[in-house]
């Protein structure tokens, strides 16, 4: 058995094609096709229960193939919805599983690394011990091959000690969106050996986690042979990030220029600007393109 299709806005069509078949005695079907290019030619898609047509049954069985087709779409629609709905649930998951973690490269001219001077460090400038005296000879702090990790006020720290330069001129390249450090390249392409920092939160918030990697990250900075941090998308000066550091001890204040890079560009059309580093906080990244005026710009982020 075939069928016949034909566009539902052509009778004339549908009246000759039903009556020829007719007339060459051939079995044919009801049946709807999708979007006809010509007279005869159809997009290819066709809705038939391929069974024989009967003239007296013919105008309920359009109505249920209509029904049925309508019931095919919804029922696509309802599942492309539900694929949306979880696409879109599972990047809003991705973002707050990276909320609260912030990671950073400190720079090291020489290959050496003083993880006791970093302990002493944060003792002295931030009253925070590794490990802390309560979780002593709970194994709380790993040390092992230059590499620290414990835990304080439900986040974990870490600290990895490595022996080579950030690969592939990286930090160098990043090195140049920093416009208020006109030696950043130079001095970046002095380091030889780098520590890798990390704090996790476990139990705390995005706003502590930060404060906390700060901390760590000036910690580190103090080490004699420390140049720059590679961090939020660029290089920061090691004496302007510990003078912003330094913020939390008399004010409490979130050190934002440590932890977002504002970055400018020039455009075809103008000044552009961007973030780096707010998605740490869970939040989206801005970016401004094509202003007319730098000030403009600058004072649009802030």
């Amino acid at each position: 058995m075939g069928y016949i299709c034909f566009p539902h806005d052509f009778p004339v069509a549908r009246h000759c094609a039903v009556s020829a078949a007719f007339e060459l005695n051939l079995p044919v079907s009801l049946g709807f096709a999708g979007r006809f290019f010509s007279d005869t030619q159809h997009c290819g898609h066709v809705f038939s229960e391929m069974q024989p047509y009967d003239p007296a049954t013919a105008e309920q069985e359009a109505i249920a193939l209509v029904e049925m087709i309508r019931q095919y779409w919804m029922d696509r629609a309802a599942a492309l919805e539900a694929e949306s709905q979880n696409t879109a649930s599972e990047e809003e998951a991705s973002e707050d599983d990276s909320s609260g973690i912030f990671n950073g490269f400190v720079l090291l001219n020489s290959p050496e690394c003083d993880l006791e001077q970093i302990k002493a460090n944060l003792l002295q400038d931030w009253n925070i011990t590794c490990p802390p005296p309560e979780e002593e000879g709970q194994d709380a702090a790993k040390e092992k091959g230059g590499t620290l990790v414990f835990d304080v006020d439900g986040f974990m720290l870490a600290v990895s000690f490595v022996d080579a330069p950030v690969p592939d001129g990286e930090a160098e390249y990043f090195a140049q969106a920093n416009y208020l450090w006109k030696d950043a390249v130079e001095v970046t392409k002095t380091h030889v050996a780098q520590i890798i920092l990390a704090v996790f939160t476990r139990s705390g918030s995005p706003l502590d986690s930060a404060k906390l990697y700060t901390k760590l990250a000036a910690s580190c900075l103090k080490l004699p042979n420390a140049v720059g941090i590679y961090t939020s998308g660029t290089v920061f000066q090691p004496e302007l990030y510990l003078e912003f550091a330094n913020l939390m001890k008399s004010d409490d204040m979130l050190p934002l220029l440590n932890l977002v890079h504002f970055g400018l560009i020039r455009t075809e059309n103008g000044m552009g600007a961007y973030t780096y580093g707010l998605r740490a906080f869970g939040k989206d990244e801005i970016e401004i393109l094509d202003s007319l005026k730098r000030v403009r710009v600058s004072c649009a982020i802030f």
